[in-house]
């Protein structure tokens, strides 16, 4: 992005309005390359940076499968406006799709500071702590879940992990057959697959009888 804008002539405003209405079309219609090109034309066309737009840059620079961009684009927005939580949100996002756990987790508990009530937020950072061994972090985010949405199956699977870490095979076993019992199929595939997956520290579980309780629920 051109750093001279301020020896720039001001944008007409009718050019604006045309990049505006492009970007949007492009963007209704998933046509990302088209919004990519017409929202880093308005980006340069401004006289400053525009957090809202270098938001909306990174999001579907992300739609393209284009992570390190898109995580250069919502920094760009964060510099642009420290306060843009969902340019926060979705920087940690990408941290966290690019595998980088730690600078996940810890962009997570500083969007957690300015949004406590989000628990899509709090689900994640319990998952990157689990990941990291943090197992009293993950617990304890676990737990403000549980007050946030306790009959969620995301909630109740990521509780039957935060168990079977800490050696609770009782709670584990019972939240796991929670979450066999729920209609979701990619929450069962994620608790079978926590199930059969041991790591150093993880307890054995009943897996025919969490099966059974599963299979029962579901005639």
């Amino acid at each position: 992005m051109n750093a001279d804008r301020t020896s720039r002539r001001p944008p007409a405003r009718g050019d604006l309005d045309r990049l505006a209405a492009a970007a949007q079309g492009a963007i209704a219609e998933a046509r990302w390359a088209e919004a990519e090109a017409a929202l880093r034309s308005l980006i340069e066309a401004l006289p400053a940076p525009q957090a809202s737009l270098l938001y909306n840059l990174g999001l579907v620079v992300k739609r393209q499968g284009r992570l390190e961009a898109a995580l250069a684009a919502f920094d760009a927005a964060l510099a642009a406006d420290p306060g843009h939580a969902k340019a926060a949100f979705e920087r940690a996002a990408a941290l966290m799709d690019l595998e980088d756990h730690a600078a996940a987790y810890e962009g997570f508990l500083a969007y957690l500071e300015a949004a406590p009530e989000d628990p899509d937020a709090r689900l994640n950072a319990a998952r990157l702590a689990l990941r990291l061994g943090l197992v009293a972090a993950a617990a304890a985010q676990a737990e403000a879940l549980e007050r946030q949405r306790p009959e969620d199956p995301s909630t109740v699977l990521l509780l039957a992990e935060v168990a079977a870490e800490r050696g609770d095979q009782e709670t584990a076993g019972r939240n796991f057959a929670a979450v066999l019992r729920s209609g979701s199929p990619e929450l069962r595939a994620a608790a079978l697959a926590a199930m059969t997956h041991r790591p150093k520290g993880r307890i054995p579980l009943a897996l025919d009888r969490l099966l059974d309780a599963g299979d029962q629920s579901a005639r």
